[in-house]
């Protein structure tokens, strides 16, 4: 079977890819923040890398939600932000991976956090925890509520 793949350009796209004119715009940007269980984080490594370079790979791999938790350790000020509210406050160096504090304030930036499904329990409920606990230190502290450090993240959000 043979078949023709095309699409059509019209004169004005054209033009502006000529140019090289951007063709659309995103605004506000979005910041997407990872959610996962401990220890369950996002890992990249070469394929042909040899187990001590994959095992480097994955003491220094980090994340949105893992730096967080850095920020609110060594900021007193983003402990009073939610998860979801730090993109406003605080921009994301993908370089670094690390949260650096905006140099100016009314930021107008949306943070989208991963979906879950809620067959697996635990990562939704971590999920819902992260959308009401300001300014988690550690997992244990999103587990914790009154006082009382719950075993899992199911049973912290149904006290």
């Amino acid at each position: 079977m043979a078949f023709i793949s095309g699409r059509i350009l019209s004169s004005a796209e054209a033009v502006w890819r000529i140019l090289q004119l951007p063709l659309h715009k995103e605004y506000p940007t979005v910041q997407r923040l990872s959610v996962h269980l401990p220890g369950h984080h996002v890992v990249t490594f070469e394929a042909t890398a040899n187990a001590d370079s994959a095992s480097a790979a994955a003491d220094a791999a980090t994340s949105t939600l893992l730096q967080w938790f850095v920020l609110n350790s060594t900021h007193p000020a983003a402990r009073s932000l939610l998860y979801k509210d730090i993109p406003q406050h605080y921009k994301w160096d993908k370089k670094l991976k690390m949260w650096q504090q905006r140099k100016y304030k009314g930021c107008k930036k949306v943070a989208r956090l991963h979906g879950v499904s809620s067959h697996n329990v635990e990562l939704f409920m971590l999920r819902r925890l992260l959308l009401i606990v300001p300014g988690a230190q550690s997992w244990e502290d999103l587990r914790t509520v009154e006082g009382r450090t719950y075993p899992s993240f199911e049973s912290a959000v149904r006290a």
